[in-house]
């Protein structure tokens, strides 16, 4: 099973930054293997569109953050 974390924010708006704080905490504990941490910062809604399918995709559970 593959899991991926995808955070999700703008670190220099201090309430939009959740999502990208909550992948560095994670970061710093010792995520199992199957657990793939995502900045996807801001790009969310734009760029990351179709990376967001191909991670779709490839893994069995998707948390956004």
């Amino acid at each position: 099973m593959k899991i991926a974390v995808i955070g999700i924010g703008n670190i220099l708006m201090a309430d939009e930054g959740a999502g990208v704080e909550a992948l560095r905490l994670l970061e710093e504990r010792d995520c199992p293997e199957h657990v793939e941490l995502i900045d996807a910062g801001t790009a969310f809604g734009h760029a990351f569109k179709g990376q967001f399918v191909k991670t779709v995709d490839n893994h069995n559970g998707i948390i956004l953050a």
